[in-house]
This record gives C-alpha cells, structure tokens and sequence, in this order.
C-alpha cells in the first residue's frame, strides 16, 4: 500500500510492475525512504535539535528521545478497545508529558 501511495497507482498496477522495475524501486526506497517512518525520525532529529539549542546545549538529546512509539499505538492500544473516556484520558496523559518536557527543555516553569 505504501508503494501504491508514493507511486500514485493501485495495487493491481503495482502488481504489474516488470520485477526490475519493482527491485528499482526497492533500491530507490533505500536510498531515500519514505513514509511515516522516516517523517518520523526527521521530526524527532529536529526537535531534538530544537532543544539542544534552547538548552544552550547544557543537555543533548538524541532523535529517539522524541520519537511516538507509533506502532504500539497502532498495534497495542487501540481506540476501539478503549471507551472514548479512556482514549480521552490517554491522550492526556502523553500531551501532557510531551508539554511537561518541552517546558523543562525551555526552561519554562
């Protein structure tokens, strides 16, 4: 499906790619991935670097410091097995420490 989306076709189409033209793409892919994944990585690399400048560097932090842990999301707590007041209170609760962490990176009381 991802591939679908980069490539603008449907599976029917991806499924008719000649086998060099699909390897060309799997090569392409690990030169310049795409995807949730990577926007992930780069998103957190930033903030991350984001902090480091605001702490004048008196802390690192590297990218997975910042990273969501998207799969256990998608995998492990999903909204249908959770009453909206539970997947309310989850939500919360990590909007809440990702403030709590960008006010301690700030220095913000």
């Amino acid at each position: 499906m991802r591939l679908g989306l980069a490539l603008h076709k449907t599976r029917s189409e991806i499924r008719d790619l000649s086998t060099t033209e699909y390897h060309d793409w799997e090569l392409f892919y690990q030169i310049e991935p795409w995807g949730w994944h990577e926007q992930e990585i780069r998103f957190a690399q930033l903030r991350a670097d984001l902090y480091a400048i605001a702490n004048k560097g008196k802390k690192q932090f590297k990218a997975i410091d910042f990273m969501r842990d998207l799969v256990k999301w998608v995998f492990e707590i999903q909204p249908d097995d959770m009453t909206p007041e539970e997947l309310k209170q989850y939500r919360q609760e990590h909007r809440e420490e990702l403030q709590a962490m960008a006010k301690r990176a700030f220095g913000v009381k």
